[in-house]
């Protein structure tokens, strides 16, 4: 547009604006690994050995293929404009897009666990995704200081809009309608507390009682005081999953997203007289993270370690704790407590500085004799501050935040030299 005749009375405040509109569809090849192939994997050791103690190479059972699946088909479709203001000192872009997926690969309908394989993968399903991102920068010089600096903010969500073989809507499957990410939890209320039960049932270690007519509880579990405690939200007179399903959840409810919101960047540069500084920036604005490990429970696994961070736990004289009751070795309720639950959900956002770099360039004059066409000296940092809502040792960026998912984040220092002959 910036280039039309009427517009160059604009010049040089509009630099450039342009419109953009694109449509793309293509195939996913998600098949990937020969999926399609009814391979049998090997285990280097069998379960089982003969009269010798031997134990043989193992091949497992094939699992099933379905015979008819292919790729992935999506569609893409983007609209945006580019911008630049004062001869291109500012430079921005901004992307709305709306992508949907046809024949998504997901397992298709739960098979008899008799068979004794899973479901094979099939075209079963649609997906749409919306978002939107955004770019600004600006860059200038000072007298002798060049310097610039950026900043990208994207946000998406996506949605199952096809997936007829969950006709009854199960939790446990994709169901049309739903929101990747969601997280069904429970309404947290507090603990059980020694009014929930009746005057002598507990015994001497405050276990074994009896509730009191009225206190609701999990189905079939045996509470104790220190147990967490949920609201009855279908007011049935009892704590349960109901049918699984999204018309009857039970007492669970949307408590939040896994999805990464609001994700953003920022960098900046400056040089003088062949100094130059760097910094970059990144983060993500919301994030909902239900996290059981042994860094966010007591004793979440057997024989677990059991942190600073976690000793505020129930006991007769601290009943205003944060976690529930504990059990030895993670037994007991152990499981019931770290339920999916309000009281546990987690902010995933975070701001981490995922470099800085100092460097000095040597002067040309000094490196021609030596036939040297660049020298640069440079000290650089990378991961070195993390502003963050989860428990310390808990690395905001990962995808998996299970057992065993919690290896050390590595900051690392390089000093470093730069030639160029």
């Amino acid at each position: 547009v910036s280039d039309e005749t009427f517009m160059m009375a604009l010049n040089p405040v509009l630099s450039d604006l342009k419109i953009r509109a694109s449509y793309g569809n293509v195939g996913s090849q998600s098949i990937g690994n020969y999926l399609f192939y009814s391979g049998m994997k090997t285990r280097p050791t069998s379960n089982w050995a003969d009269v010798s103690g031997i134990r043989y190479l193992t091949l497992d059972a094939p699992g099933l293929i379905s015979g008819d699946f292919t790729w992935e088909k999506v569609t893409t479709r983007n609209l945006g404009f580019d911008l630049g203001l004062f001869n291109n000192r500012f430079t921005g872009s901004f992307d709305l897009f709306k992508r949907t997926t046809k024949g998504m690969l997901i397992p298709g309908a739960q098979l008899p666990a008799v068979l004794g394989a899973s479901s094979p993968l099939q075209n079963t399903a649609d997906l749409k995704s919306t978002g939107w991102g955004l770019q600004a920068a600006w860059k200038d010089q000072i007298g002798k200081v060049n310097y610039q600096f950026g900043f990208t903010l994207s946000d998406n969500k996506a949605f199952i809009t096809k997936y007829d073989i969950n006709a009854t809507y199960l939790l446990t499957q994709y169901y049309v309608g739903q929101r990747i990410g969601e997280i069904w939890g429970y309404e947290t209320d507090g603990f059980y507390t020694v009014d929930d039960f009746e005057e002598g049932s507990l015994n001497g270690n405050l276990l074994g009682g009896k509730l009191r007519q009225g206190v609701i509880k999990y189905q079939g579990q045996n509470p104790n005081p220190g147990d967490i405690k949920f609201k009855d939200l279908d007011k049935d007179g009892k704590i349960f999953t109901g049918d699984n399903t999204v018309d009857n959840p039970g007492d669970r409810r949307i408590i939040g997203n896994t999805n990464r919101r609001y994700q953003y960047g920022f960098s900046a540069r400056a040089a003088w007289q062949g100094f130059d500084v760097s910094i970059f920036i990144q983060g993500i604005g919301k994030r909902d993270v239900f996290i059981v490990n042994d860094l966010t429970f007591p004793y979440a696994s057997n024989y677990g370690t059991l942190y600073s961070n976690l000793l505020d736990y129930w006991t007769i004289d601290n009943t205003d704790a944060y976690y529930g009751r504990i059990y030895n070795l993670g037994g007991g309720n152990s499981s019931y407590n770290k339920l999916v639950q309000t009281r546990f959900l987690q902010n995933g956002a975070y701001m981490r500085i995922k470099n800085i770099t100092l460097g000095y360039s040597i002067p040309l004059q000094w490196l021609s004799r030596a036939k040297i066409n660049a020298m640069r000296f440079f000290v650089s940092g990378d991961d070195l501050l993390t502003q963050k809502h989860l428990p310390a040792g808990i690395d905001p960026e990962l995808s998996d935040q299970g057992y065993g998912a919690q290896y050390p984040l590595m900051q690392k220092m390089s000093i470093g030299l730069n030639l160029n002959f």
